[in-house]
């Protein structure tokens, strides 16, 4: 299986879609974080991965943007100024974003995963995973988003 298969997400019809093919929309990322550096690091291994990519640099203004432009998931730094990674993540469930949040964080990936059950993400990506980890692990939170979506 090509690594664009791998990645599947629901359309607005409830229909699932598929990254890859010509008649599908590729699932659109927000990747939020105050490092350009690491905006682009999580741009290109998603890109790598068959993912539509968008990237802001700090979170206000960043809920907007999400209404206006519907991403399927939204990689989230937590450690940002202004407004904290965790602050925006309730912000977004309180607002009903349909968007899956996956917490993006240096923090050890079992302490991350614990701030994502908390602030209600479906999930956690750690900074210091390399590339077939970080693959791994975001294949397996999509493919849960999915399932817990079409159950719904």
């Amino acid at each position: 299986m090509n690594d664009q298969a791998a990645f599947r997400t629901r359309g607005d019809t409830g229909r699932e879609r598929e990254a890859s093919g010509p008649a599908s929309r590729q699932p659109l990322v927000l990747v939020v974080d105050d490092d350009p550096i690491v905006l682009e690091v999580a741009r290109e291994r998603l890109e790598r991965f068959g993912l539509k990519v968008a990237t802001r640099s700090e979170s206000l203004g960043t809920s907007r943007w999400i209404l206006e432009n519907h991403p399927d998931f939204v990689l989230l730094d937590l450690s940002m100024p202004a407004l904290t990674g965790s602050e925006l993540a309730r912000v977004l469930k309180r607002r009903q974003v349909k968007a899956a949040i996956i917490v993006h964080s240096s923090l050890p990936q079992a302490q991350l995963e614990k701030v994502a059950r908390e602030v209600g993400a479906i999930g956690a990506l750690s900074k210091a995973l390399g590339d077939a980890e970080f693959e791994r692990h975001l294949k397996r939170l999509v493919a849960l988003h999915d399932d817990a979506t079409r159950s719904t």
